[in-house]
């Protein structure tokens, strides 16, 4: 299922079949709000599970317990909670700001290819315009 097609289930009574549950934590959280999706993803000890419940703290305002579930994730080697909690410390939300931080993880997140990673180095000076 495309992104596209999981958004056109929304007005649906319920989530789709078949729906990993960090996935319908998150199908849950847009109908009913960030605690729907949290109760779901609290019990779950995977990254994608970590990321998700920051994206939930996220939604909720608490961007300090974000940088917690993001760094919980990104410990476990998941990109795209390591370039989330890079762009935390880069722009000092939930966290005290360290450019030299946020960089540790963006770079982690290059390596396994992340596009938004590599586009924050580039955009910190770390990275020619052209090099990947």
């Amino acid at each position: 299922m495309t992104l596209d097609e999981l958004k056109a289930t929304l007005d649906q009574d319920g989530p789709p079949q078949g729906l990993s549950d960090e996935v319908r934590a998150m199908w849950l959280s847009s109908r009913e709000g960030w605690e729907a999706g949290h109760v779901i993803v609290q019990e779950i000890e995977t990254p994608q599970a970590a990321w998700v419940h920051a994206h939930l703290h996220r939604i909720e305002g608490d961007l300090s317990n974000a940088a917690y579930w993001y760094r919980r994730a990104a410990d476990q080697g998941y990109a795209p909670a390591q370039t989330n909690l890079g762009w935390l410390y880069m722009n000092g939300h939930g966290v005290n700001p360290d450019r030299t931080v946020a960089i540790r993880w963006f770079r982690k997140a290059a390596k396994q290819g992340n596009s938004a990673a590599l586009d924050n180095l580039r955009v910190l000076g770390e990275l020619q315009p052209d090099s990947g």
